[in-house]
């Protein structure tokens, strides 16, 4: 796997989860990572807090990987080898 595809890959799940995460969680309401109830709604502030703390794990680890993403873009920039196709970045080969 090239290293620009590599980069597109990481890239791709840090802003898929990004996008769950805000529309889907925060926006929408739809679902939270962890659902111990019907249709995720929590019974308690407790139950409310859990999730919302879980919630920011999940955007953590999407924000982790954007950054090793664009580390992983950064070295490609400088390597001058590099044929740049938006198909790859976008993790497509």
């Amino acid at each position: 796997m090239n290293r620009i595809l590599r980069a597109g890959i990481v890239l791709g799940l840090g802003i898929g989860g990004f996008f769950d995460g805000i529309v889907l969680h925060q926006i929408l309401g739809w679902h939270h990572m962890v659902c111990k109830t019907p249709h995720c709604r929590p019974l308690s502030i407790a139950q409310l807090e859990q999730q919302n703390t879980l919630d920011g794990f999940f955007h953590l680890t999407c924000w982790i990987l954007c950054v090793i993403g664009l580390v992983l873009l950064s070295g490609t920039i400088r390597n001058q080898g590099t044929v740049w196709s938006g198909k790859a970045l976008a993790g497509a080969s």
